[in-house]
């Protein structure tokens, strides 16, 4: 026998409206499961961002420690050569005292000079 007219026109709204809900269920599943894409491929991206930041600041680091180096080998360089320099000069300043001269046979400094008086 025939359901009613008004019956099967129910029947057919209410499945509609399931079909819809089943479909917004599943757009949401949908949006949720993006939305985590999403997120990860952010995280990721940070996290990308933070590990080549990392490596500059670790290669500045890196590099302001060689230049730093290299001034201290320069200025221990110069302090090599001037070192050498006055070694030189003493020297050149012995060779040229008298073998005689008492000060050289006894190179005691005198006690005012030492105390800084006149």
């Amino acid at each position: 026998e025939p359901l009613p007219r008004g019956v099967v026109a129910r029947l057919k709204r209410k499945i509609g409206e399931e079909e819809k809900q089943e479909e917004l269920d599943g757009a949401r599943f949908d949006q949720h499961e993006f939305d985590e894409f999403v997120n990860g491929f952010h995280k990721r991206k940070l996290q990308r961002k933070k590990d080549v930041d990392t490596a500059k600041q670790e290669a500045a680091r890196r590099e302001a420690l060689k230049r730093k180096q290299e001034r201290l080998a320069k200025k221990r360089e110069a302090v090599r050569r001037e070192e050498e320099e006055l070694q030189a000069q003493r020297e050149r300043a012995i060779e040229l005292l008298d073998p005689e001269d008492p000060l050289v046979k006894d190179p005691v400094i005198p006690q005012d000079i030492v105390s800084g008086e006149k």
